[in-house]
């Protein structure tokens, strides 16, 4: 009996000493020497972008003209912009380009925006349409500004996001599809005939690699046309003997995705566009996944109505000073200090260690939030208040019930407490489903902390106050 009572007193000890390890870990760190200076090897803190700032991207209506060389059909539309001869074989002045497409070549001043498409409803469905390619491209935090009457968008980005991606992916192209002939630059099919875009991965067990494609599906009429595009643009030898190849390319906007022609004629409706192939790395892999996703986001989402050109891209500090967190701990550290003495004037001894046991349970809440990662925003602190009060009112009733000799005070206790605690619970769980950063590190720290709070009390708190 004696044995077993020292064994426990033991543990107690043990389990306090492990908790004091991990309040000077979690507040002070582990520091090992890296070349001529000290380095705290416990992660940062990862924060969101009201408190760790933004990248801010301004955008302007774009009101250039530029005149080009068109082809125009009987009608007076435009069936696409000549491709500039890029050979060695300079033409001679005056000689006329040979235009064997049907169309008339003209040269036409192209404004970037019409003056009748430059009306507040296709502002905000630029906006909209930029709202939705930055939440498909997993932006988790973001806001547009609008001006109504100019058009001018400000967009911000998080810091923790990977900009440069988004903004390439969600700001940089305005969404234009087209097919067009590769040789002269004609459109032969267009947004309206695409129906659909995916991404899609495939193993070639042959090679033992994988191939990244895009998948268009295109609509009927699309098809059709897709049908009578494959019987033209194939590869074939002349009179010469020389192979000649007449080829199609697959266009974003002025960048060219992909040039092929065709070895029979094309009846299905879907066509996959390999954009990347042979690839054995995992992270190359996904990147391009990431990237071929990303277009046919944009080509899934309509095209935005308006062409803009970047004016700044500028980061914006938050307004708060370099030691606004140390502050907040010492705040913290104070309030664990208080809480130990109250405890300590009521509960005696099992207060004093209470109160060492609340400043670990919080330090390891700590420590959990900057090894996974978790965005800390201002949301995310007050729920790591609210975290640290309600432990702190679990351990009120702990103690209570110790003082008064329940029967199995921690099962009484946990019972009456978190029969209570279930729609905070609910609350939390529901809000790490978010994309939002704000309320997703809100429910992760709500979340976490309820689990580690369950745990820790379990293992620790019981073992160290009920002996």
């Amino acid at each position: 009996m004696k044995s077993k009572k020292l064994s426990k007193k033991l543990l107690s000890i043990l389990l306090i000493l492990v908790s004091v390890a991990i309040i000077v870990v979690s507040f002070v760190g582990i520091y090992l020497q890296e070349g001529n200076k000290l380095s705290n090897i416990i992660p940062n803190y990862t924060f969101g972008s009201e408190i760790d700032g933004v990248v801010e991207y301004r955008f302007l209506v774009d009101n250039t003209t530029e005149e080009k060389e068109v082809y125009v059909d009987s009608e007076g539309k435009i069936r696409g912009e000549v491709v500039k001869d890029t050979s060695n074989n300079t033409e001679e002045e005056g000689q006329a380009k040979e235009n064997n497409t049907g169309f008339n070549i003209e040269k036409r001043p192209i404004k970037k925006n019409e003056e009748t498409s430059l009306t507040e409803e296709n502002f905000e469905k630029a906006k909209s349409i930029i709202e939705k390619r930055l939440e498909k491209d997993g932006a988790t935090e973001y806001s547009i500004r609008m001006d109504d009457v100019t058009g001018t968008l400000v967009v911000e980005l998080s810091q923790n996001d990977n900009i440069q991606y988004l903004y390439q992916s969600a700001l940089a192209n305005k969404g234009k599809f087209e097919i067009i002939d590769y040789q002269t630059g004609v459109v032969l099919l267009d947004r309206s005939h695409l129906k659909k875009a995916g991404e899609y991965t495939y193993y070639d067990q042959t090679t033992d690699s994988y191939t990244v494609l895009l998948q268009l599906e295109l609509t009927d009429e699309g098809t059709n046309l897709l049908r009578e595009v494959s019987k033209k643009y194939v590869q074939y030898v002349n009179e010469s003997g020389e192979t000649v190849t007449d080829a199609i390319a697959i266009k974003r906007d002025n960048d060219i995705l992909y040039k092929m022609y065709f070895d029979r004629e094309y009846t299905e409706s879907i066509i996959n566009i390999p954009l990347a192939e042979n690839l054995n790395d995992t992270n190359e892999i996904q990147s391009y996944r990431n990237y071929v996703a990303s277009i046919a986001n944009i080509f899934n989402l309509d095209e935005l109505p308006i062409e803009y050109k970047l004016d700044t891209s500028l980061f914006v500090k938050s307004s708060l000073n370099d030691n606004w967190f140390k502050t907040v701990e010492i705040i913290l550290i104070i309030f664990l200090v208080l809480i130990t003495i109250v405890f300590l004037i009521k509960f005696k001894l099992n207060g004093l260690l209470a109160g060492v046991l609340n400043a670990a349970f919080i330090g390891t809440v700590t420590l959990v939030l900057r090894y996974l990662d978790i965005v800390i925003t201002f949301s995310s602190l007050i729920s790591l208040f609210g975290i640290l009060v309600i432990n702190i009112i679990f351990m009120k009733k702990y103690l209570n019930n110790l003082k008064n000799k329940q029967d199995v005070p921690f099962l009484t206790t946990l019972k009456s407490f978190y029969s209570i605690m279930v729609p905070v619970i609910i609350i939390a769980f529901v809000f790490t489903f978010f994309a939002y950063a704000t309320v997703t590190g809100m429910g992760y720290v709500l979340f976490w902390g309820l689990l580690i709070q369950i745990l820790f009390n379990l293992i620790i708190s019981k073992n160290v106050l009920d002996v």
